[in-house]
């Protein structure tokens, strides 16, 4: 494949793809759970979602990038590796910047910055980091995956007591997929009731 360049580029973007479909079969990308054989054949696998994530990156793959961004974040985030995962996605978002991705896939790379950054303690470098997320993902009119974001944002603000900072994320999460994606926007209102069972208001929570 080496002498024949078209071929070998043809036979990374499959490959890419491959990995990228492995992921789809595995996740539920919705709600981030997994069957155990499952997590099995994605930890066998892991070196080659390693290299088809960085091949995704540096090619600026869009149709790729957005399936593998949240495989890959799952995969960090239930392994606890959160210092891994911030130090991963800003390499990925630096990248994408330079090679002039669209707004759409380096917001959704920044947003899991972020959320990586909060696991870490980190909360000040992710603020600044969350409003560019932000700012490239209302740009795009990408409102789906924004939602994802800012419901994680949300949990991760509820499992150290921000309240009020957690129910400002999963307001915006239900409002962005009212309508387009009844999932999501039932999660994000489930968790809006979660907030308000932790806050007291035993009315809101009931509703």
């Amino acid at each position: 494949l080496a002498e024949d360049p078209p071929a070998q580029r043809e036979a990374e973007r499959r490959h890419t793809a491959a990995y990228a479909d492995l992921i789809k079969r595995c996740i539920d990308v919705q709600a981030g759970s997994s069957t155990p054989e499952a997590w099995a054949a994605l930890g066998r696998n892991s070196d080659n979602l390693h290299v088809a994530w960085a091949r995704a990156v540096s090619t600026v793959d869009e149709a790729a990038l957005p399936t593998l961004v949240r495989g890959i974040s799952i995969l960090y985030g239930n392994r606890g590796w959160h210092r891994e995962g911030a130090a991963l996605f800003a390499r990925a978002a630096q990248a994408l910047q330079q090679a002039g991705a669209s707004d759409r896939v380096r917001g959704l790379v920044l947003g899991y910055q972020v959320y990586f950054l909060l696991w870490s303690g980190r909360a000040t470098e992710g603020a600044a980091v969350l409003a560019q997320s932000v700012a490239l993902l209302e740009a795009s009119e990408q409102t789906d995956w924004y939602a994802y974001i800012r419901s994680h944002f949300g949990t991760v603000a509820l499992s150290v007591g921000r309240i009020a900072e957690a129910q400002e994320h999963y307001a915006t999460a239900a409002r962005l997929t009212a309508g387009s994606d009844p999932y999501a926007h039932q999660w994000a209102a489930f968790s809006e009731g979660i907030v308000a069972l932790c806050s007291g208001d035993l009315d809101t929570a009931a509703r």
